[in-house]
């Protein structure tokens, strides 16, 4: 950020992003709230900020932070997200299926890899089962 200042959100972004991963929650919804403030993709800030507070048990902030989200695709990947994060399951795959319908960004859902369904949308988008293990 030292030498490009123009990087400060995507650096907490990515940080946001990572914590998340690594069960980081608060440090992953400070990064993305800093991140949101400088962002000039704010939906995909918002969506990243939505997902940390759904796995961090904030259900309520997570639903208001996604309504934030304008942008249609964005909304429906943030939804999927967030559903994941909450452990609401059935919804997930609402949102992913409305997710393919739109041709929107394909949401990383790990912890829906090891359900039916996960290969049922992989089959329909002709994309090839997902074997790898996690």
């Amino acid at each position: 950020m030292a030498r490009d200042p123009n990087l400060e959100w995507y650096y907490h972004h990515a940080c946001g992003a990572a914590y998340v991963q690594m069960g980081r929650h608060q440090e992953a919804t400070t990064e993305l709230r800093i991140a949101l403030k400088s962002s000039t993709l704010h939906d995909h800030t918002a969506t990243e900020l939505a997902n940390a507070l759904a796995v961090s048990g904030k259900r309520e902030e997570a639903l208001k932070m996604l309504d934030q989200v304008e942008n249609t695709p964005w909304r429906t990947f943030g939804a999927a997200l967030v559903h994941t994060g909450l452990g609401e399951r059935d919804e997930a795959f609402r949102s992913l299926q409305r997710a393919i319908e739109l041709r929107a960004p394909w949401p990383f859902v790990s912890l829906l890899k090891q359900d039916p369904r996960f290969q049922d949308l992989l089959s329909r988008m002709n994309f090839p089962k997902y074997t790898k293990k996690l």
